[in-house]
């Protein structure tokens, strides 16, 4: 099945998401997960935002870490 829209990386988060609905995500766990720079790692992340696969969770002033639970529900 291919989402349009989502590129490999995203595919693999959506997976890792899946396979663990509880789990929470932060920028920098993706960004050294697949060896790609913070603004990618953000685009990624934003982009499954936007597609409603993602919820954005704020911990605090500066941290935000995304989670998977609608995506246990979609797929």
């Amino acid at each position: 099945m291919t989402i349009p829209g989502v590129n490999e990386r995203m595919a693999l988060l959506i997976k890792l998401l899946k396979d663990d609905p509880e789990r929470l995500l932060m920028v920098k766990e993706v960004e050294s997960r697949f060896s790609i720079s913070n603004f990618t790692a953000r685009s990624d992340l934003k982009a499954l935002v936007q597609l409603g696969l993602l919820n954005v969770i704020q911990v605090n002033k500066k941290i935000k870490v995304l989670s998977g639970q609608i995506i246990s529900r979609q797929f």
